[in-house]
């Protein structure tokens, strides 16, 4: 069982990953206002929170530890098969 991410901090990527997710919702971090609200909502609404929940478990696990590390071995393997060719970078 997972928890809707309830997230009240600038809009920036964070609260992008949220939304991209649909697995919690997203508040101004000066807006106290808003965030009782969403609040409200989520409690007001047990399938809405079971839906956000499931999806914030969905999200967790594309950004652990290691789906991280898996992704970044992967791209610094790509980075090492590179052949660049001196004085012409663009060819590969």
């Amino acid at each position: 069982m997972g928890l809707p991410i309830l997230l009240a901090m600038p809009d920036g990527e964070a609260a992008q990953l949220v939304r991209r997710a649909d697995a919690g919702l997203w508040v101004g971090a000066a807006d106290p206002w808003a965030l009782a609200w969403a609040v409200r909502d989520l409690a007001a609404d047990p399938l809405r929170v079971a839906r956000l929940a499931a999806a914030s478990l969905v999200a967790a696990g594309s950004y652990s530890r290691d789906a991280l590390a898996a992704r970044m071995l992967a791209v610094l393997a790509a980075a090492a098969r590179c052949r660049v060719v001196p004085g012409r970078p663009w060819e590969r």
